[in-house]
């Protein structure tokens, strides 16, 4: 009820200006929807996604998203990009696309209003992945002109040139798009040569805020020829006066921020053409663009190597690298989880540090260094099934219990024992622009717990959930990211194993049947037969004997691990992947 009351229906999002993205909201919702097929919660995701990938917020020319929108529309930014935000909106994305792919397939039979009735499709064609795009935007510029200096080292896929696909067509999805531009970004701007994630961009560049993203119509006659200017200005709402008011009298005059303000279709109408030929020629002008952009005096880059902050967008690499079948950004993910474990990490004590710069590692972590560099981590196994992976996640969750809980009233502490400049401990509960390290440190247990079988891990997870119903019922809206472990904790969890050897291709395309799809409360094991499935056997003993049937892949869907008759045809495994889930 909270959520609705505070949503815009209009704009999406939730409550007015100034708007923050605050993705542990869609994560929330979305699980409400996977859990009771309520329309209501996925339409509030989508069209929040689609009108922010829409809006100035969002770098129509170079990926990734702004830190927050000053006005209801997303239409001005606050223009400063923050790795976290852009971690936690790529999974959002690539959380979206899987529904819609899944309802496009299977058409819209989980859909069901509040009282539990039929609800018609709350989404439009476009955001079930048919039709045109053109109600979002799909950048794909040319990676190769504007980078930053230091990155020239790097080859090009550490670049992220050849992530993803080229220039978007008119039936391409656009949320699978976005999520892609935004790692795009990601690994040209914000990525440092060895591997690990830079921390934000400034708003400001010679001092005024917006200068490098903004144009006036002027510079678009100077950039692309008056007739296309013409075009890609009534594509992107641009005024000869500018349609962007800077409230401080600081920002540049005569200056429009880029938003998606026409479709396609409409912009084909008023230049006669068609459809495809008004994206071919939009996307073409985005380049050029792009490309003049480069040449401008670029914000200030904030190098700071934050270790909570890596662990959300090794998350976030790992995470599309499953849902979108792109092996580059499982490297990308591994790059990263090496440089903070080589830099940030101690072996001998198991502890974290918090920041690198400039070969200068310091200060003692704090809990969401833990939280979030260990739910990277979890991610980057399921991804990659390296024990190694998750061998670093239970030392690290071992330690972050023993520094962090608070084994009298439960829940987390956010700074590590014996600082003496700190007067007291303090607990944090919310989830604001970022999940509270609590909150991520309880599903990081819980998901632990699925894979090692150790139910010391639940026992505390659920100590920590029972003493914060009161705050579920009072302010749900603060605690976004806890009701995602409220519901993981009230649902049954499933357990997929395939087994098959890693590289055959029958064995990736029963891997790419669960990954592909939208599966919360959910673990994914490979049984490759080898010291890999041995070593998971340890602790997880029914996988011990599961292997491949008539030598081809099969797969063993489990519920609290008591498995179904196990198939190695991929029609029936689709069909049980596609039943709705246990209560």
């Amino acid at each position: 009820g909270q959520f609705r009351s505070q949503y815009d229906d209009e704009h999406g999002g939730f409550g007015g200006a100034p708007k923050f993205p605050r993705p542990s909201q869609f994560n929330f919702l979305l699980r409400c929807w996977k859990r009771t097929g309520d329309a209501k919660a996925l339409e509030m995701t989508a069209h929040t996604l689609r009108q922010m990938a829409r809006g100035g917020m969002y770098d129509q020319l170079g990926g990734g998203f702004a830190r927050y929108s000053v006005d209801e529309r997303w239409h001005v930014p606050h223009f400063e990009k923050m790795l976290y935000d852009n971690a936690q909106l790529v999974v959002s994305y690539c959380e979206a696309w899987q529904i819609t792919r899944e309802l496009a397939t299977t058409g819209t039979a989980q859909l069901r209003s509040s009282d539990g009735s039929p609800h018609p499709d709350p989404l439009p064609s476009q955001a079930r992945g048919e039709g045109n795009l053109s109600r979002s935007p799909l950048p794909a510029p040319d990676d190769s002109q504007q980078r930053r200096p230091e990155n020239l080292s790097l080859s090009p896929q550490q670049r992220g040139e050849g992530w993803g696909e080229g220039p978007p067509q008119l039936d391409d999805f656009s949320f699978a798009a976005v999520a892609r531009d935004v790692l795009r970004y990601v690994g040209r701007d914000m990525t440092h040569p060895d591997g690990a994630f830079y921390s934000a961009e400034d708003a400001d560049s010679e001092g005024v805020e917006g200068k490098f993203y903004a144009w006036t119509t002027q510079e678009l006659r100077d950039a692309l020829g008056a007739e296309d200017a013409k075009f890609v200005g009534e594509y992107f709402g641009c005024e000869e006066a500018g349609n962007w008011d800077d409230p401080t009298g600081h920002g540049p005059k005569n200056a429009n921020v880029l938003f998606v303000a026409r479709t396609f279709e409409q912009m084909a109408k008023i230049f006669d053409g068609t459809p495809q030929q008004a994206c071919e020629r939009i996307e073409a002008a985005k380049r050029k663009l792009f490309e003049v952009r480069s040449r401008r005096v670029r914000p200030h880059l904030d190098d700071k190597i934050l270790t909570a902050w890596n662990g959300q967008m090794i998350g976030a690499f790992a995470h599309a690298a499953q849902a979108l079948d792109e092996p580059q950004y499982l490297a990308a993910a591994t790059r990263a989880a090496e440089f903070i474990l080589a830099k940030l990490y101690d072996p001998q004590t198991k502890t974290l540090l918090r920041r690198w710069r400039d070969g200068e590692a310091k200060v003692d972590g704090f809990l969401d260094d833990y939280a979030f560099f260990v739910a990277g981590l979890l991610e980057l196994y399921e991804a990659s099934f390296d024990p190694q992976w998750l061998d670093r996640a239970v030392e690290l969750t071992d330690t972050m219990i023993a520094r962090f809980h608070d084994k009298e009233s439960g829940g987390f502490w956010f700074t590590p024992p014996g600082q003496n400049d700190i007067i007291a401990r303090m607990k944090d509960d919310y989830d604001g622009a970022q999940p509270s390290g609590n909150s991520i440190a309880i599903a990081n247990l819980q998901r632990l717990a699925q894979l090692t079988d150790n139910s010391r891990y639940a026992g505390i997870a659920d100590e920590s959930l029972r003493r914060l119903l009161p705050r579920f019922r009072q302010a749900p809206t603060a605690v976004p990211q806890w009701l995602c472990a409220l519901d993981a904790t009230l649902a049954k969890h499933r357990q997929i194993v395939i087994a098959g050897m890693p590289d055959a291709a029958d064995t990736k395309v029963m891997l790419r049947a669960v990954r592909e799809r939208f599966l919360p409360n959910t673990i994914l094991l490979l049984a490759d037969g080898g010291p890999r499935q041995a070593a998971m056997a340890k602790q997880l003993k029914f996988l011990a004997n599961m292997k491949p049937l008539d030598n081809k892949a099969t797969a063993y869907v489990c519920e609290n691990y008591a498995c179904r008759a196990p198939t190695n045809d991929l029609a029936t495994l689709q069909k049980m992947l596609d039943e709705p889930p246990a209560k």
